[in-house]
């Protein structure tokens, strides 16, 4: 008899689901888990059922848990969450293979859910081991070995929105932008209701520099669901490109309060907290980072927002301190190269010299490209 998994805070409720599945015929016996740890012990399951009386953000993060770091990161799971509203129905839809019910559990909301997770999991077997593929492959940061296994999991599991999603992903991440942004396109003509959808096509667009493009497609769906975490800390980057700082950081707070697990979010409060003074607070949010590379790398693309923008005084600012915070960044010549090409492009002459002579002084000595700008520019 296969197993359904269920992380409750009440002994009644792991035994009405018992009940439920003996009462529908299912063949399925609930196993209670203490914590999500124990999934690392379990070979295999049915689905997972998440229960907790603290609260819906603690649900949505567990679930959030299960998906990123468990190696059940396909595992169907039903959230029974209190005072299921549309907000919540367009959070947990959009997450993979989840469903909510609200509670107090209602038996017309939970077997129907009971039913799906389980006959999706006996049903999709082999889709869901190439999906756990794919994952693993995304972690270890090799999208293009994603590809064929997209390809299989689209056919295997009959699953064409996924499928779009997950190619969108994978050449986004190889920079083939045109690619992506049509498999967002797809992603979209398959699920108009997808917020996640609609973010991948936002944020491939403004990888790609395109951030007219990214701005038009984030308003058109906002609306759908204003307080999703996504779409907060998005508009939280449109506001710190338009110089809005104050507007920025009550938008990452905002974000980081319905999530607080977001390194963007994160990094979005440490940006925007320097750009407003306040290196104090931008100081000890980066201490909450596991990754402070990514926030280096993440206050760089907004310093190259800010100087396209004109905005010189942020954008040096904003070097100045994080170079302060965090000493070792990467090819951090190349990122004053870059401002300098753009002030070049801008007719900006003397913020060019001034970005080119930074760009020489971190270059390394084999490095010529910043000397040959500096000499052109003098010359003329």
């Amino acid at each position: 008899m296969s197993e359904l998994l269920i992380h409750c805070s009440q002994d009644e409720i792991a035994d009405a689901i018992q009940e439920f599945l003996v009462f529908e015929e299912l063949d399925c016996k609930v196993r209670r888990i203490a914590s999500l740890d124990e999934l690392t012990t379990i070979e295999s399951a049915q689905g997972l059922i998440l229960q907790d009386d603290q609260g819906n953000r603690k649900i949505l993060n567990m679930t959030r848990l299960v998906r990123e770091g468990s190696v059940h990161c396909t595992l169907p799971i039903l959230v029974i969450l209190h005072d299921l509203d549309a907000y919540l129905k367009a959070i947990c839809f959009d997450l993979e293979y989840v469903l909510p019910c609200s509670f107090p559990i209602n038996s017309a909301d939970l077997v129907p859910g009971l039913k799906k997770i389980i006959f999706f999991s006996r049903k999709r077997h082999k889709a869901l081991e190439l999906r756990a593929q794919i994952a693993a492959l995304f972690k270890q940061n090799d999208p293009a070995a994603t590809l064929p296994l997209i390809a299989q999991y689209t056919d295997e599991g009959k699953d064409v929105f996924r499928g779009h999603l997950l190619k969108a992903k994978a050449h986004q991440a190889l920079k083939q932008y045109k690619l992506a942004s049509e498999e967002a396109l797809a992603a979209i003509r398959e699920n108009r209701n997808s917020l996640e959808a609609r973010i991948t096509l936002a944020a491939i667009y403004q990888d790609a520099g395109l951030v007219e493009k990214s701005y038009e497609v984030l308003h058109k769906s906002v609306a759908m669901a204003p307080k999703h975490p996504r779409f907060l800390t998005i508009m939280g980057h449109m506001a710190l490109d338009g110089g809005k700082f104050d507007e920025a950081l009550q938008k990452f707070e905002a974000s980081l309060q319905l999530d607080a697990f977001q390194d963007e979010a994160r990094s979005g409060v440490v940006v925007a907290s320097v750009l407003l003074g306040h290196n104090k607070q931008a100081k000890e949010n980066l201490k909450l980072t596991m990754q402070p590379g990514k926030v280096a790398h993440y206050a760089q693309l907004r310093v190259l927002q800010l100087a396209k923008a004109g905005r010189h005084e942020d954008a040096q600012k904003l070097m100045d301190v994080m170079l302060k915070l965090i000493p070792q960044q990467k090819d951090i010549h190349k990122v004053w190269m870059n401002l300098g090409l753009q002030a070049k492009k801008n007719g900006d002459m003397t913020h060019a010299l001034q970005y080119f002579q930074a760009a020489q002084d971190s270059a390394p000595q084999d490095y010529t490209k910043a000397k040959e700008q500096l000499k052109h520019l003098r010359a003329s």
